[in-house]
């Protein structure tokens, strides 16, 4: 079984230095580490500029597929740190749509997927994987095969009237994805070693629980 992924970049001009870092140092671990169960691994680069993050994604999307060799896309925003070893992790799942539960880089901080009851989910003090209603696409690994199943635009800021505001681009797509019966699913493990970079490196050590109580421990922080 062969897995030859496209790294996915959507950025506004510029990436954070610890993005950078993080990307080259998974790339790397991924053309020399071969994830168990895989016959043959490549890795290459997709990155595409623009002012509308949901241009970036639909171009990103449109590059991967034109290559015949991609057999995923391995989603990661231009203001994320991530392990070395994300690709191994998510791929080990064997999931069409897996991702990281990322959080917010801004004070509250707060877990990006809701679950299946459409409450916000926390990470922290979680194991293995679960199911969700939907899940940012910030650091996030899909199969290629099931989107030639799906009509564009993959990604639209929807308009939402009960909550009169909009919903992003990452739950158009979640829902065009169930649409089409495929499941979401978030690693609780990855998610709580995943940065989001604002200010400072924003993680799931900075969410404070309504009790008060910050959502790390001193022993896991």
């Amino acid at each position: 079984m062969k897995a030859c992924i496209a790294v996915g970049v959507p950025n506004q001009g510029y990436w954070t230095s610890e993005t950078a870092r993080s990307v080259s140092l998974m790339m790397c671990y991924f053309a020399i580490t071969r994830p168990e169960g895989y016959g043959e691994q490549q890795v290459s680069l997709i990155t595409v500029e623009s002012s509308m993050l949901s241009t970036s994604r639909e171009r990103i999307v449109r590059q991967a597929l034109r290559n015949k060799e991609y057999t995923h896309l391995m989603w990661i925003d231009s203001d994320m740190k991530v392990p070395m070893n994300t690709i191994h992790r998510l791929l080990a799942h064997k999931k069409d749509f897996i991702a990281a539960n990322c959080t917010t880089r801004k004070a509250p901080v707060e877990p990006v997927a809701h679950d299946l009851e459409g409450n916000r989910l926390h990470s922290v003090g979680k194991h293995g994987i679960q199911e969700v209603q939907h899940v940012g696409l910030a650091v996030a690994l899909v199969k290629l095969e099931p989107l030639k199943r799906l009509r564009p635009p993959l990604f639209l800021m929807d308009w939402i009237h009960e909550y009169s505001d909009y919903c992003g681009e990452d739950v158009y797509f979640s829902q065009k994805l169930k649409d089409i019966g495929v499941s979401l699913w978030v690693d609780h493990d990855l998610s709580v070693e995943v940065g989001h970079v604002g200010t400072k490196v924003y993680t799931h050590a900075d969410i404070v629980l309504p009790s008060g109580e910050a959502a790390l421990s001193k022993e896991l922080s």
